[in-house]
């Protein structure tokens, strides 16, 4: 079983406030590594406002049983998704959704027209995992 992850979105009172925040709204996390005060800032928008705040990266703004930016910074390439859990009055649980692992396999084909043995189709299965 997969562990959720949970981070808290703060900073809000900065763009639109808590108000507009509620149980259920997809929100976008994106990497912001240029940002001037924080080398593992990940900003938070969410569709059509744009930014609305940042995850907590501080001992003193994570809740307990949430993760840091700095814990979840190099768990995704650029960005990732979440859904927004419960909203306090000064910050937002966000649970991140989990990356799904495709598994493949893929079957190989080959004739041969050097080697008279090979005149027949030979599959060779390959499991990419």
């Amino acid at each position: 079983m997969v562990r959720k992850r949970f981070v808290a979105l703060v900073g809000c009172e900065n763009y639109f406030g808590y108000r507009v925040l509620k149980p259920g709204m997809i929100v976008t996390l994106e990497k912001e590594p240029n940002n001037d005060y924080d080398t593992e800032a990940i900003k938070v928008t969410v569709y059509p406002l744009g930014k609305i705040g940042y995850i907590a990266n501080s001992i003193n703004t994570v809740p307990k049983g949430c993760f840091s930016a700095g814990r979840i910074y190099d768990t995704f390439h650029k960005k990732t998704k979440g859904i927004i859990r419960f909203v306090t009055k000064n910050c937002a649980i966000i649970e991140l959704f989990e990356r799904k692992r495709a598994n493949f396999n893929i079957k190989f084909t080959m004739i041969s027209k050097i080697n008279p043995p090979f005149d027949k189709k030979r599959e060779f299965p390959m499991d990419l995992n």
